[in-house]
């Protein structure tokens, strides 16, 4: 056993560990929220017509074309790995673990709001919110601890290089155009 999978099981058992009724509540909700139809759906067509409200166009196209960027890439790389889920999670899922979904399209978002607003607390949230979806993946036992860190890291990626293709738009005032 390697490194990565001696991490990937102690981590898988201190969240068994960790199960109770409340925790499971909100790593259920978590879940839900995170997953395909709000997380990388709902949610980013909200704030991107936040932005375009607010006049801020390319912020809005930015982070609209970021989801969809994460959630094709985050499936191709899922269909062309095909790893497997860690046994007895509490969820039953049929799609491939590595990387998570979930994870991905928490940083993605997040990291494409912090490009576009950068504020410190909104740095503060974005981690917060892909921390959260990390913990509740691993605790739900849906994912091993890396299948949330490879996400986490692809979504950021595809941000970032999106942010840098698109001439790195920013909400603010020097960039706002009318809608």
């Amino acid at each position: 056993m390697g490194w990565i999978e001696a991490w990937d099981a102690t981590w898988l058992q201190v969240m068994r560990e960790a199960r109770a009724p409340a925790l499971t509540a909100v790593a259920l909700a978590l879940s839900v929220q995170g997953g395909v139809l709000f997380g990388s759906v709902l949610l980013p067509a909200a704030l991107a017509i936040a932005f375009v409200v607010r006049g801020y166009r390319r912020g809005g196209l930015f982070l609209l074309a970021t989801a969809v960027a994460t959630a094709v890439l985050t499936r191709v790389v899922k269909e062309l790995v095909g790893a497997d889920r860690p046994p007895g999670g509490l969820l039953e899922l049929a799609s491939p673990s590595w990387p998570s979904g979930h994870a991905s399209a928490a940083s993605a978002l997040a990291v494409s709001v912090v490009l576009l607003v950068r504020r410190s607390w909104v740095v503060a949230a974005g981690a917060l919110y892909v921390l959260l979806h990390a913990l509740a993946r691993t605790y739900l036992g849906v994912h091993w601890l890396s299948d949330t860190v490879a996400g986490a890291v692809l979504g950021a990626a595809v941000a970032i290089v999106g942010w840098l293709l698109t001439g790195r738009p920013r909400a603010d005032r020097t960039v706002r155009t009318a809608a």
